[in-house]
């Protein structure tokens, strides 16, 4: 802190730019106050000490004006340390509402993340719903590429008129349809199924007869 000595012949400030550094680091705006008072302070008693020393008398003026001078630096500092402040609670405010736009930010971010999601979630369910339409697509429409291959061949043959040909492959379809009936379930009831939806489309009863509800009515 400042040093204020007295020595024989007048009163000697110890003043320096060490000094002013320890004063700026280490002093607060209300100590600022308190070191003016303190110099009043020691003033008043060193001049109740030297008031009979003449020699000490003549450098009252000196010590009035470093006095002055004292007081000015430290109105200087006063200064920079208030806007020093000022500057800190502009960045500390500006911090602030950084921050506000920070956290706004990532909560969209976040937002369009969970929507982003949902979407591949929705695009991937879609995806998956497609292949398995093209899977039963291609089940359905195998069996009637395989009959439309099948009679494409039999009318060929017989144009032909190749009838061991054609003996041969009607008696290869029925073993094949037989295997197939007597050994899978599924094809059995998947068989049904069809006979009966396509008699339904025709009109037909089980059986293959017409139904009597859809006879045909005679005009008189």
């Amino acid at each position: 802190m400042l040093q204020l000595t007295y020595k024989q012949g007048g009163i000697e400030f110890c003043w320096n730019n060490e000094n002013l550094d320890h004063i700026r680091k280490n002093y607060s705006l209300n100590d600022w106050g308190n070191l003016v008072i303190e110099i009043e302070i020691f003033k008043i008693q060193h001049l109740e000490r030297v008031s009979g020393n003449d020699s000490v008398k003549a450098n009252i003026s000196s010590y009035e004006s470093l006095k002055k001078r004292i007081e000015d630096k430290i109105k200087i500092l006063c200064d920079e340390s208030l806007k020093a402040r000022r500057e800190w609670m502009e960045c500390r405010t500006k911090g602030r509402h950084d921050m506000k736009e920070l956290e706004a930010i990532n909560r969209e971010l976040y937002s369009l993340r969970e929507k982003l999601t949902e979407k591949h979630k929705k695009k991937d369910e879609a995806y998956q719903r497609i292949l398995k339409l093209k899977k039963l697509h291609h089940e359905e429409i195998l069996p009637y590429d395989q009959h439309c291959s099948l009679i494409n061949k039999v009318h060929q043959l017989a144009k032909e008129k190749d009838i061991a040909a054609l003996d041969k492959m009607s008696r290869s379809e029925v073993e094949t349809f037989m295997l197939k009936w007597n050994n899978n379930k599924a094809f059995r009831e998947d068989y049904e199924k069809k006979v009966l939806q396509s008699l339904e489309r025709r009109e037909l009863s089980g059986d293959g007869r017409r139904r009597p509800d859809k006879s045909c009515s005679i005009m008189l």
